[in-house]
Formats: C-alpha cells, structure tokens, sequence
C-alpha cells in the first residue's frame, strides 16, 4: 500500500462515524427524506418532459460515475481494510441489531396506534377501526420474542389492508412495511433472506421517492422555497433532480452488500435524524421503522467471502441507470393507469 493510501485509511479508520455524519447531514438537508407524505397526484408532469429533460438525464449520469467509482473504491486495497475494520465493529454489533429494528418497529406502530384511524404511516388512513387494533396487537407482540412471527403476520395483514383501501400509489412508498413483516413473520427462510427482504424493500422505498420527487415535484419545490439555505446556487427545479439523485443512488446502494450499502444506510438514517430535528419529535412516529431498517443494514456485517473480490463496477453503474429509469416508468404506468392520461 502506498504512503497517501495508508495516511488515508488511518483518517477514516480514526473519524469514520464523524466523516459519515457530516456526509449525511448535508444530504438530509438536501433532500428532506420522508415516509410520511404524499403529493397531488394530479399534478404530475407529462412524462416526456420527465424522460427527455436533458438535466435530469446528466446528474443521472453524474450518479453513474460516483457508483461506479465507489465499487472500484470498496474492491481495492484500500476498501478491503477499510471494509476489515468497520466489519469489526458490526460484529461487536450483531445482538444490537434485530433489537433495534424491533424497538423502532414498535415505537412506530404504538404512535401510529395512538394518531387516530391510522395504520402504518401517517398518511394512510383507515376506516376500519378494527385495524387499529390489530396495529397495537402487533407492537405488542413485538414485545415478546416468541411473538414476533406474529407480529410479522399482522403487519402483512396491515400492508394487505392499506393496498386494498388506497391502491398501490400511497403504499409503493411504505412498501418496506412488507419488508419487515417479512423480516418478522419468516423465520424459517434464514437470516440471509431476511435481510435481503428488508433492503429490496427499502431500496423500492427509496427508488419510488425518487421517481415520485421528479415527476411531481410540487412538495420538493414548496420545501426549497421555506429552506432557502439548502439551494447551494442552484435553482429549484435543478434542486429536486439532484435530490431525486441522491436518493435513487442512496436506495441503490441498499442492494450491495458492502461499503456502498453500509454507508448508504448510514446516511439515509442520519437524513431521517436532520429531518426529524428539523420538523420536531412529531415526525418521529412516521420515521421511526424506516430509521430502524435503515440502522440495521448499516450494522449487518459483511461476509468475508466478499474481500478482494472481483467487481464489475461499470455493469453496477449500468444498473444504476436501469434501476432509475425502472422506477420512472413503473411510476407513471401507475399514475395514469390511476388518473388517466
């Protein structure tokens, strides 16, 4: 390893935690990441204008490059002792981390349990009041270990329940509810699988929020213009892309095991924790299961297996593209498969 490679590796192995904080809150501030809201889906741009604005299409690319350039990073030298040392500390963490998704869980669903004719999330509403009780069952079968399997099965039945009652418009962007009910109710799978179930879903999560930012832009727009410290020269329109960016690259990053997906999970939680400070404790209830997801990725340890192999960066970097563009044309097949046009 060469002098400037180990001068680097020691600065991050010293302030790892205060590099990622700063990172994320930057980007939180940014991007104001949210489960908890939806826009006027009557308002959504015409889909040409989306899929040809030339912009767009250029921080995408720009998204690329940075994907890219972190997979060649995490299979280097120097990203496979970085990726020893963080590994250490993941595994220091391994009975915290199921604990944490659990309390978070828990927390989430008694709020939402306590707002009203709610289930899940803030905006989705019920008029079934029974199932405002089968929300407070859940949290409290959390409680116990021998009822988690339980309580995944009711947050399936709640999910269910919610798809029913507002389509798949409102619960594409809550669809890692299905992840952890998954996580929860399917022991039996393994651990492997489950965890896998939690970052697909949070990564469609991620990706539906992204599409969702670029094709109605209206509340992105409205949150540039009361926080005019976060348009860093740019202009609003130019803002909502690059948000919409970042998060489709963070999402993305959820799928790979490694230093991408772990400092992904790190800086979306810690985006969740900026909004959070930002709006006041109130926000919490509908932040708090998507926060826990995303702490327990960032604290799943990376197989050994995955040190000093071999990556095809350029055909992530391809995905990447693909993955955005997916969720663009999912998105609008929903939209006017709903509203027409």
């Amino acid at each position: 390893m060469t002098l400037a490679a180990r001068t680097l590796s020691t600065a991050l192995r010293k302030t790892p935690v205060l590099i990622a904080a700063a990172g994320a809150l930057a980007i939180g501030a940014l991007t104001r990441v949210t489960w908890a809201t939806q826009p006027d889906y009557s308002r959504v741009l015409p889909a040409p204008r989306v899929l040809s604005d030339p912009k767009l299409w250029t921080m995408l690319f720009a998204g690329a490059i940075a994907v890219w350039i972190v997979q060649a990073v995490q299979f280097s030298e120097l990203g496979t002792t970085l990726a020893f040392r963080i590994s250490r500390l993941q595994y220091r963490l391994t009975r915290a981390r199921e604990s944490v998704l659990v309390l978070a869980t828990m927390f989430g669903l008694t709020a939402m349990t306590a707002a009203g004719s709610v289930i899940l999330a803030p905006d989705l509403s019920t008029q079934w009041p029974a199932l405002r009780w089968l929300q407070a069952a859940a949290a409290a079968a959390l409680f116990f270990r021998q009822g988690r399997q339980l309580a995944g099965a009711l947050l399936l039945a709640l999910f269910a329940a919610a798809a029913w009652e507002h389509g798949p418009l409102p619960v594409l962007g809550h669809v890692l509810f299905l992840g952890i009910g998954i996580y929860f109710a399917a022991p039996g799978i393994g651990q492997e699988r489950r965890v896998a179930a939690l970052r697909l879903s949070a990564a469609m999560s991620m990706l539906w929020i992204a599409a969702r930012n670029w094709a109605v832009p209206g509340p992105m727009l409205q949150l540039a213009a009361e926080h005019p410290v976060v348009m860093l020269g740019m202009t609003r329109p130019q803002l909502v892309e690059l948000a919409g960016v970042v998060q489709c690259a963070l999402g993305f990053g959820l799928l790979w095991r490694g230093l991408y997906s772990t400092a992904a999970a790190l800086l979306l939680a810690a985006a969740i924790v900026a909004a959070v400070a930002q709006s006041g404790l109130s926000d919490l209830a509908g932040q708090a299961a998507p926060l826990g997801v995303l702490l327990m990725l960032a604290a799943e340890r990376v197989p050994t297996r995955m040190y000093g192999r071999r990556n095809d960066a350029g055909s992530v970097a391809v995905t990447f593209l693909l993955s955005a563009l997916a969720a663009v044309l999912t998105f609008y097949a929903l939209v006017y498969a709903r509203i027409g046009g």
